[in-house]
């Protein structure tokens, strides 16, 4: 299944001329013999669904509304809800965390990201870890 989400194709970091909008930008309209190029986009989980996917490996794109830095453990959760005890949470490995950008928690907190990680269960959380930044994308 393919989702957009209603999202604009430059969400994912297309342009006008790589997204292939018949007729626009120079690009065959409908009914010349060339077709407009094809895109791939992701498949995307919505974060309230993240529970139907436990031990696969998912990309879930949400606004990140709290952040919270673990004093005992050192991982970094970035919430995609409130009710961060109900839905996924983004975990950031302590020993992972060095590789993301400073002060990751304020970086991520209030944008939109697209983060692909395995989807597990911790006790009575949810969490998504991811390991690599190129694994968490801002996109606004």
């Amino acid at each position: 299944m393919r989702a957009t989400y209603g999202l604009a194709p430059e969400t994912y970091g297309l342009t006008p001329e790589t997204y292939g909008v018949p007729g626009a930008y120079g690009l065959p309209s409908a009914g010349s013999s060339t077709s407009a190029p094809q895109v791939d986009i992701p498949d995307l989980t919505p974060f309230q669904e993240a529970e139907r996917y436990l031990g696969q490996t998912r990309t879930i794109q949400g606004r990140i509304v709290g952040a919270h830095l673990s004093a005992r453990s050192g991982h970094l959760y970035l919430n995609y809800h409130d009710d961060y005890r109900r839905y996924v949470s983004i975990k950031i490995p302590a020993d992972n965390l060095k590789s993301f950008p400073p002060n990751a928690a304020d970086h991520y907190n209030g944008k939109t990201v697209r983060a692909t990680g395995r989807i597990a269960r911790e006790g009575k959380f949810l969490r998504q870890e991811v390991t690599d930044p190129a694994n968490l994308v801002v996109i606004e």
